[in-house]
């Protein structure tokens, strides 16, 4: 019966995905980070591969849509991200292992660093900032409760570690994970639970830790300087139209 409940949750899912593409982003970033199907006990529905639909349907919504820019911010980052993924690939052909396994190495963090890359296209106001950053706060913390709850009623025998199967799935990386996630608690006291511009406008209210603050605020920094000089630049036009047209 559980198996069934998520199935169907799964599939209303899916539907979001055509309403907008970064619905997509959200619906991955919390299959991907939360792996809640290995909850359900029917194996044939918990070996199921989830997150591959999700990730062609954004990437195909993401292309049809006429409201979303076909473009990728190139930041240093997103360069950073593609040299890495380059490098991966050069060293697999030279990696001291049996010839499948480097590959399937390779497979598996490609695909994720594609979605990255087509989540951050797609973040691209303080409104998608905040969903992003709640969905992944929430996916990763609800194996935090679930290990805080079961961690004392087992005596500690089962200790607190992820969802199986996943990279936060030993205590270890399940830990960095917490960490990064972890709230200030009342950010009107820490300027680091807000994301701000260059004048220190509002921009979004983060309830994450400088791991995630700085990406974000370093994003919305350079988008917001560039509209900024657009709207800047559109500006100077008009003013150097109005005086020729004065003149003539």
């Amino acid at each position: 019966m559980r198996g069934y409940a998520f199935f169907l949750l799964y599939l209303c899912s899916l539907a979001l995905i055509f309403t907008g593409p970064f619905n997509g982003v959200l619906v991955w970033y919390a299959f991907s980070l939360g792996n809640f199907h290995t909850l359900i006990w029917d194996t044939s529905l918990a070996t199921l591969p989830y997150a591959y639909p999700i990730a062609i349907l954004t990437c195909f919504s993401w292309l049809g849509s006429r409201r979303e820019k076909k473009k990728l911010p190139l930041t240093p980052q997103v360069i950073l991200t593609i040299l890495f993924s380059l490098w991966m690939t050069i060293t697999s052909f030279y990696a001291l292992a049996p010839e499948y396994d480097p590959w399937n190495k390779w497979l598996w963090v490609q695909k994720m660093l594609l979605m990255c890359l087509v989540g951050f296209a797609l973040t691209t106001t303080r409104e998608r900032v905040n969903q992003l950053i709640w969905v992944v706060v929430l996916s990763i913390g609800f194996w935090g409760m679930k290990g805080a709850i079961s961690f004392p009623l087992h005596g500690g025998g089962q200790g607190i570690h992820g969802p199986d199967g996943g990279i936060t799935a030993t205590n270890n990386e399940f830990g960095v994970a917490l960490i990064l996630v972890h709230s200030h608690g009342d950010d009107r006291n820490l300027p680091e639970g807000f994301l701000c511009d260059g004048e220190d406008r509002y921009l979004a209210r983060l309830p994450a830790d400088r791991g995630i603050a700085s990406d974000c605020r370093w994003w919305l920094q350079c988008n917001t300087r560039r509209e900024d000089h657009k709207s800047h630049a559109g500006g100077h036009d008009h003013t150097q139209a109005g005086q020729e047209s004065r003149r003539t």
